[in-house]
């Protein structure tokens, strides 16, 4: 499986023999009515065809992977902010219906006058894209972070460090990924 960072992205194994059949049958296409017909596709391809596939489908999970990542390194921080830059900077990690959640958060935190400090560490353990459409799967660490007041930096809640996590990305129209969705399984992973 391919990493990045440490981080172990899985690629499930219907896929990958679905990507290199689509890539074999488009490296088949294309020839001429002069020329011999294409042999008859079958369901594996060529070795090249397989590896561009692969690649291909690597760097849309890195791709979605960064977004992910992006995505808490910017909502982590929103508080530091005012508040009328929170809308168009969430905008560019986030989607509804996460994005109106977070808003909603953020304006509560800071009527309450609560901050968050430290950083969320994340533990992709798989990413899947489907058109587009991607979920990651992330055993977050967020044991060095948390919720503190505002005014003094007392800590009030500090996270856990095995948080199961499940994320929801779509694509756009500009083609960046954005989060969609933040669903916490509860318990640990």
């Amino acid at each position: 499986m391919p990493s990045r960072a440490g981080v172990r992205v899985a690629a499930p194994a219907a896929a990958v023999g679905a990507v290199a059949a689509v890539a074999g049958a488009v490296l088949l296409g294309g020839c001429e009515a002069s020329q011999a017909p294409p042999p008859a596709p079958s369901l594996s391809s060529s070795p090249a065809a397989t590896v561009r596939g692969h690649e291909r489908r690597a760097a849309g999970r890195d791709e979605v992977q960064d977004a992910y990542l992006r995505f808490w390194s910017v909502s982590w921080r929103l508080d530091e902010r005012p508040p009328p830059a929170w809308q168009p900077v969430l905008s560019s990690v986030a989607v509804d219906p996460v994005l109106t959640r977070l808003l909603l958060t953020a304006e509560r935190h800071r009527q309450h006058g609560i901050v968050r400090y430290g950083t969320v560490a994340a533990r992709v353990g798989s990413v899947t894209v489907q058109g587009r459409r991607a979920v990651v799967t992330d055993c977050q660490d967020a044991s060095r972070a948390g919720q503190a007041d505002r005014r003094t930096g007392a800590r009030r809640i500090v996270g856990v460090a095995r948080a199961p996590v499940v994320a929801v990305l779509l694509r756009g129209a500009d083609g960046r990924w954005r989060v969609s969705d933040v669903d916490y399984k509860g318990d640990q992973c």
